[in-house]
């Protein structure tokens, strides 16, 4: 089973993420770096009532600590599941906010050339 910031493929053209893996409390995800994509979709099949899932972005020149957060480039709720970052930062990270009632969500995202 893939772990929070997994990759699930690495192909010259597509990079898929596992950003968050089942997530139910409040998480982040570790930087990913972009590898040159051209956008980036994201999916997370679950939010609680009041949860969100923020997209943030950085151009450090090395990958930022974990603990770093960045601007928000994407925000996801329970009723927008899916969004789309086509002006990429160099690194990528994901950041869950519980809500209510747990909810395990898993956040995969795609990026493509």
């Amino acid at each position: 089973m893939a772990s929070n910031g997994d990759y699930l493929l690495n192909m010259p053209d597509v990079l898929r993420i596992k950003f968050l893996a089942a997530q139910s409390a409040s998480a982040s995800s570790p930087w990913r770096e972009t590898q040159e994509m051209s956008t980036f979709n994201f999916h997370a099949d679950a939010i609680e009532t009041g949860g969100t899932i923020e997209v943030m972005g950085r151009n450090d020149e090395t990958t930022p600590a974990s603990s770093t957060d960045g601007p928000i480039l994407v925000t996801l709720a329970p009723t927008s599941l899916m969004g789309v970052v086509t002006e990429l930062p160099r690194w990528l990270k994901t950041k869950k906010t519980a809500g209510g009632a747990p909810a395990a969500s898993t956040v995969i995202s795609e990026g493509k050339r």
